[in-house]
């Protein structure tokens, strides 16, 4: 997973809108992460990829790369999850100008890496008290309901693609 930072894209606007990716393009350099690219080929890849009010079409997006994402929801101060797979965060604070924020944590740690830090996205958890929903990808063809063995799967799913983090 090649670590990014969505300060470096001041340039880039989500296709469509006025909204920049610098500002608001928490949520999509998180998938950029984890989908293995570049912020420029997701934006070439996605032209219709969000709304006029500047969201992501996740769902739809995600689809395009054989993936789902799956959405749980935490209570917010509890102690996250270890997961062998990388998974987003969702916090409910950030800064008053923006409610909320999304990173990503790294697999088997409490290390995450912050797409909104320019000299060290790599850090460890300050928004855990914050923190009120886990999103983690899987392939469209494993079913939701699979969840006890679902890391194992995806787990073997990557060491067949080659996938490394």
């Amino acid at each position: 997973m090649k670590i990014l930072s969505q300060l470096d894209y001041a340039h880039i606007n989500f296709p469509g809108t006025p909204y920049s990716w610098a500002t608001y393009g928490c949520l999509a350099t998180c998938l950029c992460m984890l989908l293995d690219k570049t912020v420029e080929q997701f934006v070439a890849e996605n032209p219709s990829g969000w709304t006029s009010d500047g969201n992501l079409k996740t769902d739809a997006v995600l689809a395009k790369y054989g993936y789902k994402i799956v959405r749980e929801p935490l209570v917010e101060g509890q102690n996250l999850p270890l997961k062998s797979m990388p998974v987003i965060f969702r916090t409910s604070f950030f800064n008053p100008r923006f409610p909320t924020h999304f990173f990503v944590q790294l697999p088997n740690s409490t290390d995450i890496v912050d797409p909104a830090s320019k000299y060290n996205p790599k850090t460890e958890n300050r928004y855990k008290a914050k923190i009120n929903e886990m999103r983690y990808l899987i392939p469209t063809n494993v079913p939701v309901s699979n969840k006890p063995d679902l890391e194992k799967r995806v787990q073997n799913i990557e060491e067949k693609l080659g996938i490394t983090y």
